[in-house]
C-alpha cells in the first residue's frame, strides 16, 4: 500500500522463496521524513525474528555542469531482530540498484530489479 501525507506505505514479502538459507515472511511500515530520512519497522519470521527496524538517509546526485556525478545514494543502518546491518545502496537506473551491506562481520553485496 503507498505511502501519503499521514499513512505510512505498508508492504508484505518474502526473502529466500527458495529457501537456501532461511525462507522469511514480513510486514513492514515505512515512512519519509524530512531531510532525505526514511525510518522502517515491522514484524516478521525466520530471519527477521520477531520486530525489526531501521532508518536511513538518501543523497540525491550531485550535478556538475548539468551532468549528475554519482547516482543516488543511501546509506542505512537496520535491526533485523537478532543484529544491525549497515548498508550502501546505488540507484543505478530506474529500478535497477546495486547493494552492499555488512552483518555480523559478513559483506553483502548484490542486484535488485523491481518492475
Amino acid at each position: 500500500m503507498s505511502e501519503n501525507v499521514v499513512r505510512p506505505g505498508i508492504a508484505v514479502g518474502m526473502e529466500d522463496a527458495l529457501d537456501e538459507c532461511d525462507r522469511t515472511f514480513y510486514a513492514v511500515a515505512s515512512k519519509a521524513l524530512p531531510l532525505g530520512f526514511r525510518i522502517h519497522a515491522g514484524i516478521g519470521d525466520g530471519r527477521f525474528d520477531g520486530v525489526f527496524g531501521g532508518i536511513e538517509k538518501t543523497f540525491n546526485p550531485l550535478g556538475v555542469t548539468g551532468k549528475a556525478i554519482f547516482p543516488a545514494t543511501t546509506l542505512s543502518a537496520e535491526y533485523d531482530g537478532k543484529e544491525m546491518i549497515y548498508g550502501l545502496r546505488l540507484a543505478i537506473v530506474p529500478g535497477l540498484k546495486a547493494h552492499a551491506a555488512w552483518r555480523d562481520g559478513d559483506t553483502y553485496v548484490g542486484l535488485t530489479f523491481t518492475y
